[in-house]
């Protein structure tokens, strides 16, 4: 639950004495969902300690991502970029420009969004979407990425080494402290594009590609996502 677009499902809960549950799936509560959480009849979250009345769910994921991980795969080929389905600008004209000096011996594959294939750069292959993502993680060593809640909530669960980057001036900076939950334990690095210099992030991301990625994939992963929707379903049935 959450966006603006919800305030009708809590105003009709109110008129017709529903109850009504609240999920966040940010490690910040919502502007919404504050509202929302003063009626609720219960709070559920994906992250932990982001209310005192919470009922730590996790977040609902894809099943694709639940029944795989890390390990299941010691060949590592690719180096994954992801942007999001509509890519990112500052992925596809700043990091770019840094992935192409980095000596990787891995191919670099980004995905750049939908009608934002950039000049071919010899080292790293672009996509515009990449359909099933789980394949690809098959074969990633470590992922670089936005941080939003999904996002996080799959990468923990399938214990994916990752450099988050976060969106700049996402509402209540929710990506940013998205990211420092995620990489509290060591299973991933957050880059501020504030802080950007091609020089900077290319030795923040070689620095990471030389660490150990299977120390960080453990640190990164979580297990409290992979029966969430289960979860959250059964507090609502026990009432």
């Amino acid at each position: 639950m959450g966006g603006y677009i919800s305030i009708f499902g809590i105003l009709a809960a109110l008129i017709f004495r529903k109850k009504i549950y609240v999920h966040e799936q940010n490690s910040v509560i919502g502007t919404l969902n504050k509202f929302a959480k003063n009626f609720s009849y219960k709070f559920f979250s994906s992250f932990k300690n982001i209310s005192n009345d919470e009922i730590y769910t996790g977040n609902p994921i894809r099943n694709q991502i639940s029944s795989r991980g890390y390990e299941i795969n010691k060949e590592k080929k690719f180096i994954l970029v992801l942007g999001g389905s509509q890519g990112a600008k500052f992925f596809n004209e700043k990091l770019m420009k840094v992935l192409e000096k980095a000596n990787f011996s891995e191919e670099i594959i980004f995905q750049t969004g939908r009608k934002n294939t950039i000049n071919s750069v010899k080292n790293i292959k672009q996509i515009e979407y990449i359909n099933e993502i789980e394949e690809v993680f098959l074969k990633t060593k470590f992922i670089i990425c936005r941080s939003g809640a999904s996002t996080v909530a799959e990468l923990q669960t399938y214990a994916m080494p990752a450099i988050f980057i976060p969106i700049l001036n996402s509402i209540d900076d929710h990506q940013t402290f998205n990211a420092k939950n995620a990489c509290k334990n060591g299973g991933g690095i957050y880059l501020s594009e504030k802080n950007f210099s091609e020089d900077l992030f290319l030795k923040k991301i070689t620095s990471f590609y030389n660490s150990d990625l299977n120390k960080r994939s453990k640190n990164m992963y979580n297990d409290i996502h992979i029966d969430a929707a289960s979860r959250i379903a059964d507090e609502i049935k026990q009432n």
